[in-house]
């Protein structure tokens, strides 16, 4: 607001800055519903770019509308160097994810040589349920 006051001698809203902000975001990213539609064609781009490595998308059917229940990454070369230079000891940590779709992100990590972290595969699931952690752990194990 001061920005725009000062540069543009107008005087603006706290409301009209967020409609504008919230305006050019969406004109500039996409809708929710359009970037959730472009996930398909990330993973397939993720396994082109990435060969060997698992990306997996589960949906499922509700009504006529298709809706995201988890996604599973994990890159062969991260896959790889868990096996080759990390001890095996795994942890997994899960954080929540806030805003208009709320959900949960699942961290499989290894300790390296060093101590340090290793990341190894992630997983971005709807909601905590014993079937996705299955999934998560299912996968994960291959």
């Amino acid at each position: 607001m001061t920005l725009v006051r000062k540069h543009c001698s107008i005087d603006v809203f706290r409301d009209q800055c967020y409609k504008a902000k919230n305006l050019a975001k969406k004109r500039i990213q996409g809708s929710i519903e359009e970037q959730y539609s472009k996930l398909w064609n990330y993973c397939e781009e993720l396994k082109r770019q990435n060969p060997g490595s698992t990306v997996l998308v589960k949906t499922s059917l509700r009504g006529d509308d298709l809706v995201f229940e988890r996604l599973y990454i994990c890159f062969d070369q991260l896959r790889k160097g868990f096996i080759e230079g990390c001890r095996t000891m795994v942890g997994f940590d899960g954080a929540f994810i806030k805003g208009q779709h709320p959900g949960q992100l699942l961290s499989a990590i290894g300790i390296d040589a060093n101590n340090g972290m290793f990341p190894i595969a992630f997983a971005v699931m709807e909601t905590e349920s014993r079937d996705n952690l299955d999934m998560v752990f299912r996968d994960f194990l291959q």
